[in-house]
Order: C-alpha cells, then structure tokens, then sequence
C-alpha cells in the first residue's frame, strides 16, 4: 500500500489529514511540535526532542513513584535509553507521549 492509499483510507472515514510529518525518525517530534504550535507553543521538533529527554533525565519516575526505565528493558540502563533518546532520527516511544501528557494537561 502507497501513501496515497492510507490518505485515501483516512478520508474515506470521514477524516482530513492536516500535517504528514517527515518518515525519518523524528515524525513524533515533529508531529507534536506542529500540534503544539495550535495551542501558541512554538519549538521545533529538535527543541522536542531535547525538551524531553531532559525532562525524562530529571524525572526519572511517573507520577506513582514507578521508574520509567521498567518501560524500557531494552536498553541496559537509564543513561543508555536517555543518551539514545537524544539523538537526531530516534523514533520517539511511549515515554515522549506521556512527557506531552503530563506537561500540558
């Protein structure tokens, strides 16, 4: 399936696609910047990322006092996950959306 058949997909359930981030890894950053940007937070997906990451960096646990890190098994350490995190093309997980959740709810 091509591109133009998910738009076509999407439309034919009665939604407009408004903004078609970049496929490069930073399309979650870049999605949320241009959402944000309707709300009068203006950054650009790089700020995104950074913002974020430096807010996972000093809040290492959700708001139970859970570690965050425990959503991440992958990657041996906190450090590691955070310092990969942080580097340009990185998909965004589940942690950035919650970052996005907590801050501007």
């Amino acid at each position: 399936m091509g591109s133009d058949d998910y738009l076509k997909i999407i439309e034919d359930q009665g939604h407009k696609l408004v903004y078609n981030p970049p496929g490069n890894g930073n399309c979650q950053f870049a999605a949320l910047a241009y959402h944000l940007s309707s709300l009068g937070v203006l950054r650009s997906p790089e700020t995104m990322r950074e913002e974020i990451v430096k807010y996972l960096e000093t809040n290492p646990l959700d708001e139970d006092g859970f570690p965050l890190y425990e959503w991440v098994p992958y990657f041996d350490s906190w450090p590691q996950y955070l310092t990969h995190m942080a580097q340009d093309h990185t998909y965004g997980d589940q942690l950035q959306l919650t970052f996005i959740t907590l801050t501007f709810t």
